[in-house]
């Protein structure tokens, strides 16, 4: 036959803690439905270098504005300078050509005067001669320093054109260039928008997994200190009816036709249900039962309902979820030679509490959590 046993259980705070685990698992992972802040960063980042990209071309497209300004500001200028001289070369074109005039109305207007009075005025055939050849001369001069003049314009008119060939080439290439920095300040001014957007972005869904972080620690403490509450109400109602766990759900263990108990949550057997009681009477043997089936995590104390070995071995010791040493600590206590249940057993990687026939409790690993198991053989005996 084979019937029920009722043992104290953390029935409740095992429930209470997988709720938690539940409500930290939906809140903490409710971005990955979506985009999550990193994600977010990483494209603001991207929008960032492109935008330093985009502003390096803006500052070349700047100077290679500035640039064609300069050139076509030179080329205006030369074209100006050469409208100058024509300018300047056909005045005095001009007024070579009104001297030539002059002398010609003079000499063919009055010619009959000019040319008697040159006649008889002079001394000599000689000197008639001579006073001619000047006038001829002066004449001729003129009319070569006109031509010179209008060759000099030509000259001069042909550089204007060229000029102005070069200034409509050079304002041609600064409007070309004034465009380009245009379309490259609009594309930096949106991607600074783009950019500013998207930290934006990144900042709120930072925002909201630090808060629906925050609610998942806060729903986990609250399930921790929730069971542990009814904890300590299963242990008192034990030590007033010697069966606090009756009635709490399905059976933690079992009594077997020999008279034997097995843990079912452990598999463990043990030689009767009163050697299995979890009253007996010594604290830190309780207070070590109490927490079998509990989840194993390196690191923990017992405030989240995990322990590691050393987490587990503290509690059993104090009560507490303060973390008293590690297996090195324990190693330093009194070693004893008649060990007796609620001692220490540790080696250099392990540690549990012992409970007598050579077993002992102890957070073994992650696939078995605190259960109980045969002291290891490397294993020392001190006193708390």
């Amino acid at each position: 036959m084979v019937r029920s046993v009722s043992i104290i259980k953390p029935v409740h705070m095992f429930a209470a803690l997988v709720m938690a685990a539940f409500l930290s698992c939906a809140l903490a992972t409710a971005p990955a439905y979506g985009v999550t802040a990193a994600e977010k960063e990483a494209e603001a980042q991207e929008a960032l270098n492109q935008l330093y990209s985009l502003q390096d071309t803006l500052q070349q497209r700047s100077a290679q504005y500035y640039q064609s300004l300069a050139e076509y500001q030179d080329a205006v200028t030369l074209r100006d300078e050469a409208q100058g001289k024509i300018d300047k070369i056909s005045s005095e074109i001009t007024d070579i050509q009104g001297r030539l005039g002059n002398r010609a109305r003079d000499m063919y207007r009055q010619g009959q005067l000019k040319f008697v009075d040159l006649l008889f005025d002079a001394a000599s055939f000689d000197e008639f001669t001579k006073s001619w050849d000047i006038l001829n001369r002066l004449n001729d001069s003129d009319a070569k320093m006109s031509l010179k003049a209008k060759e000099l314009r030509a000259q001069a008119q042909e550089q204007k054109v060229e000029y102005d060939k070069q200034a409509s080439i050079a304002e041609q290439k600064s409007e070309e260039a004034n465009k380009a920095y245009k379309d490259s300040q609009k594309l930096v001014t949106q991607m600074e928008e783009t950019y500013k957007n998207l930290s934006s972005e990144a900042q709120r869904l930072y925002e909201e997994e630090q808060a629906a972080a925050a609610a998942a620690a806060a729903a986990e403490a609250a399930a921790a200190e929730a069971a542990a509450a009814e904890q300590a109400t299963l242990v008192a109602a034990q030590g007033e009816t010697g069966d606090a766990g009756a009635g709490d759900g399905a059976a933690a263990a079992v009594e077997n036709e020999d008279g034997t108990v097995t843990d079912t949550s452990t598999g463990q057997t043990y030689s009767s249900a009163s050697e299995y009681s979890a009253s007996t009477g010594n604290s830190i043997v309780d207070r070590a039962r109490s927490m079998l089936g509990s989840t194993y995590r390196y690191g923990g104390t017992g405030s989240d309902g995990t322990f590691d070995c050393s987490g587990l071995v503290g509690y059993a010791i104090t009560g507490t979820n303060e973390r008293i040493g590690n297996t090195t600590t324990f190693m330093g206590y009194n070693q004893v030679s008649d060990p007796q249940p609620g001692d220490i057993v540790v080696s250099e990687g392990h540690t549990g509490i012992y409970i007598g026939d050579g077993q002992m409790i102890h957070a073994q690993d992650e696939e078995h959590g605190v259960v109980v198991g045969n002291v290891q053989s490397d294993m020392i005996y001190v006193r708390p």
